[in-house]
């Protein structure tokens, strides 16, 4: 087994590889005023491009979640990575329109599909259970700076260079990490092909210094259907939608909204759209701490997920109800920051109910199952706030009506939050499972 230094350095490279991931989300958004100037667009055309990004999202993460588990999750992150990567270069030729954009955006949706939740099991793989919320929070706070370190960043390349060039630098940017990851990057010990069976003993020594496994389910024998019909991943699932149609929303459309609505010039909203990150900053770790807390104090899983999960939910839908109200200046930047950055926190929430919910074999079907689900919600919410903004009356109304929509999404996700039971679910699949076997334990050998 490997030492702690070592599953640090690979909650590092995994949090990084969110940074970069985030990025290139990101950049459509804030290069979006540039793109719809130079190539002719209107907001359909758009928001089509944003929503292309989602097009094979799904489907990859699907594909991988159904047969990824029987290839390395390790190498399976490089080849994601390097996917998405090499997608973004060709919009470096001066050529580059509409097309183009398009298809990179498909192919970059392609490889970014499965990468968070397959990255988050990898990381779960380095560390106990008990450490799973604080660990998907890292990850999922690597997002959160690839917007506070990046849209500055990449708003003065688009400023200085051009609009092309701040998707080459994420392509590069890609590149090197998975040339990184090759290097340093695998899964840990609590990995299921390092996990073995040992057979039970007729009779057990009383001072045996072996831990014994005690009987349970086969996980391979549990069935994707039954999992996929608990009410603890239906739940995690839908939150997941409504989350996602919100972070489709934001990345996409509010680099527009503030420029357009509010005022703001280009370099600035480069700063503005951190502000939600920075809300996720404080966020993210307050309910990592909670969860926690909890855990230690004896707090049953379902009353920590439901109780956090809602609140996570309900407060961004409160923060996008206050944007349609008229506000202005910093009310109005206080309203976007927790409308935005807010609901991040209920990615390590998710995760970890989910991975709580099922064993180790079959967490990576359930989470990229469940990440092809969400990520729907990202599909359609570009496009549809494209289309709510070209039949509007005017620009501020259609704004008026995507945030409405959303805070409705968010709202009815925290209440499915409220139904978030691993504990229970979990030992009815184990009940469903056709036959026992011996838990497995962590070969010390």
């Amino acid at each position: 087994m490997r030492s702690p230094l070592g599953a640090k350095r690979i909650l590092a490279l995994l949090a990084v590889f969110s940074i970069i991931n985030f990025g290139d989300k990101a950049v459509l958004g804030l290069a979006g005023p540039s793109i719809t100037s130079d190539l002719g667009l209107t907001n359909t055309r758009f928001g089509a491009i944003s929503s292309a990004f989602y097009l094979l999202f799904s489907l990859t993460a699907l594909l991988v979640g159904l047969f990824g588990g029987k290839l390395p999750a390790g190498w399976l992150l490089a080849g994601m990575a390097l996917v998405w990567s090499a997608a973004q270069l060709p919009i470096l030729i001066p050529v580059a329109g509409f097309g183009t954009l398009i298809v990179t955006r498909v192919l970059l949706g392609a490889g970014e599909g499965p990468s968070l939740p397959m990255a988050t099991h990898v990381a779960f793989t380095w560390f106990t259970p008990e450490r799973r919320t604080t660990v998907a929070g890292v990850i999922t706070l690597g997002g959160a700076l690839g917007v506070i370190i990046g849209g500055p960043l990449l708003a003065a390349v688009i400023t200085f260079a051009g609009w092309r060039w701040a998707f080459g630098l994420l392509g590069g940017l890609g590149l090197i990490w998975t040339l990184a990851w090759l290097r340093l990057g695998g899964e840990g010990p609590y990995a299921a092909r390092r996990l073995v069976v040992p057979a039970i003993p007729d009779s057990i020594p009383a001072s045996s210094p072996v831990p014994v496994a005690v009987s349970v389910a086969d996980p391979a024998l549990i069935p994707v259907r039954r999992i996929l019909m608990t009410p603890t991943w239906i739940a995690a699932a839908f939150a997941g939608f409504t989350g996602q149609w919100a972070l489709g929303l934001g990345l996409s459309w509010l680099p527009t909204f503030l420029q357009h609505e509010a005022g703001y010039s280009a370099t600035s909203v480069g700063f503005l759209v951190g502000l939600p990150s920075l809300v996720a900053v404080i966020s993210v770790p307050t309910v990592m701490y909670l969860a926690h807390r909890r855990r230690v104090a004896g707090f049953s899983s379902h009353s920590t997920y439901a109780l956090l999960g809602f609140g996570a939910a309900i407060v961004p839908a409160l923060g996008l109800l206050s944007i349609t109200l008229g506000e202005s200046g910093y009310l109005l930047l206080l309203s976007v920051a927790i409308a935005f950055g807010a609901g991040v926190a209920l990615a390590p929430l998710v995760a970890s109910a989910v991975a709580d919910l099922v064993p180790v074999e079959r967490r990576p079907v359930a989470m990229c199952i469940g990440s092809a689900i969400s990520s729907l919600g990202a599909v359609a919410s570009p496009w549809a706030t494209g289309r709510l903004l070209d039949l509007a009356g005017n620009e501020a109304a259609g704004f008026d009506m995507a945030f409405r929509v959303a805070a409705g999404l968010a709202l009815l996700g925290g209440i499915s939050l409220l139904f978030l039971n691993p504990q229970a679910d979990g030992a009815r699949l184990v009940r469903w499972s056709p036959q026992p076997l011996a838990a497995p334990v962590l070969d010390e050998r």
